[in-house]
């Protein structure tokens, strides 16, 4: 009888664990895991992201949203390593230049019904979208713009005026160059111009040269550097950086807004971050501080334009709530409240989203309404685009329509990473190199690192 007893428990222990499992694996299959990955690890930028998920989980409870910040020193080498190993995250934060190869891959998949739902007319300016082959792969949570940083202050003590153009720049830091301000600054430098072979000077020199009515490369993808406007910007960034500090030879992002915000320097070129960083450390500057466009070249007014945006990865069993969270999470009050984290350098590409309220309620935008009128406003530029997009956009120094519609130059993620136009400008301003010699030396490096990269796709 014991033993017929025993028998039964351990048969409805047995069942009950069979049950149990088959309950648990039934959850285990209905809980939709998806995974984002993101750069982005301030502190206020995760309790956005955090407060996001909550939200959407109220109307989602069956979807488990993971958030995977990995600082930016390694997020790239993090991101390829786990595609290479088949464990790609459903959403994450992909480098523009990186696109148009994951795409070519077949690693992304299109996200056109993400930006349909945003409303893909709101997104302003329309270089903001990147096709590949009529379709979307790229969805943008937020873009910034190259502006010029000015000392109110000292113009005002020192009669100088903002500089409209190349010729006021040189103006502007002639003038402000060595005096002393009443903050405690002595023998300020006009301004600041970083030399670091860096992804910033390489957009400078972008930007300068779209100035003179160029683009870089033309639609055929040659490289039009090697010109008369070429060594023109040479010669005026040789110019310009005398009156930046020593040891601008190294100087990148966050050196420049090192000197910035400390007050070492009467201007500079940089996005909105400034704002921040200086209310941040250096509140008794804050009041003297503003930003204007950035001075006009010898044809056009043009900046360059950062874009920050996902993809969604290949073979995720859960595309569609991926691709339903992600617009959820760009749009509305989860966008505004992200783009806030750093205000004035994360503009929302939604154009409805720039009027919030909530901008203008910001404590640092609000002390700085003209400054904030610009950083919120792209369009105070006849070209803003970013350097994957550029080629054959100007011909003859005329813009050249349809900039959504064209396609990203197939080499521009080898070029953002090669690193040659600063190279380039290092010779000529460090070194003492001869202009045309330079850009020679240029054209036939791009060749060569064009050539390595057809080889690779053939």
């Amino acid at each position: 009888m014991f033993k017929t007893k025993a028998k039964l428990v351990v048969l409805a222990l047995g069942i009950f664990v069979l049950v149990l499992g088959f309950g648990y694996g039934v959850l285990a299959r209905e809980t939709k895991v998806i995974r984002l990955q993101t750069d982005d690890t301030d502190p206020a930028t995760i309790d956005a992201f955090n407060k996001a998920m909550e939200e959407f989980q109220v109307t989602h409870p069956d979807v488990a949203l993971q958030l995977e910040p990995i600082p930016p020193s390694g997020y790239g080498e993090q991101l390829i390593l786990q595609v290479a190993q088949g464990n790609a995250p459903a959403i994450a934060k992909l480098d523009v230049d990186d696109v148009p190869e994951f795409q070519r891959r077949g690693l992304i998949v299109p996200v056109d019904d993400v930006i349909e739902a945003l409303g893909e007319k709101d997104i302003d300016p329309p270089s903001l979208l990147i096709k590949i082959d009529g379709h979307h792969y790229f969805v943008p949570y937020s873009f910034d713009t190259f502006h010029f940083w000015v000392r109110k202050d000292l113009m005002n003590k020192y009669g100088v005026a903002a500089p409209d153009d190349w010729e006021g720049w040189l103006g502007y830091v002639k003038k402000l160059n060595g005096v002393t301000d009443g903050l405690g600054n002595v023998d300020i430098f006009g301004t600041v111009f970083p030399l670091g072979k860096s992804s910033m000077m390489r957009r400078l020199t972008h930007m300068l040269f779209w100035a003179t009515g160029d683009s870089v490369f033309d639609k055929d993808y040659n490289f039009t550097f090697n010109s008369p406007n070429g060594a023109k910007v040479l010669n005026f960034i040789k110019e310009i950086s005398k009156y930046s500090p020593p040891g601008s030879g190294e100087y990148s992002w966050w050196e420049t807004v090192d000197a910035l915000s400390s007050g070492r320097v009467a201007s500079g070129p940089y996005p909105g971050r400034i704002l921040s960083a200086v209310h941040r450390t250096n509140p008794n500057l804050f009041p003297h501080i503003e930003v204007v466009p950035f001075p006009k070249g010898p044809v056009l007014r043009a900046t360059h334009l950062s874009l920050e945006g996902y993809v969604v990865f290949q073979g995720q069993p859960y595309a569609k709530e991926a691709k339903e969270f992600l617009a959820f999470l760009t749009s509305g009050e989860r966008e505004v409240r992200f783009c806030l984290t750093v205000p004035g350098l994360l503009v929302p590409p939604l154009r409805h989203l720039r009027s919030h309220p909530d901008f203008m309620e910001n404590p640092i935008l609000k002390a700085k309404p003209e400054s904030a009128k610009i950083l919120l406003n792209p369009l105070a530029y006849e070209l803003a685009i970013d350097t994957g997009q550029e080629a054959g956009v100007l011909v003859d120094g005329k813009i050249v329509p349809g900039i959504e519609q064209r396609a990203r130059n197939p080499y521009s993620f080898a070029f953002a990473k090669e690193l040659i136009i600063p190279m380039g400008v290092q010779k000529v301003v460090l070194v003492g190199e001869p202009v045309e010699e330079v850009l020679d030396w240029m054209e036939k490096e791009f060749k060569t690192l064009m050539a390595e990269v057809d080889a690779q796709r053939s």
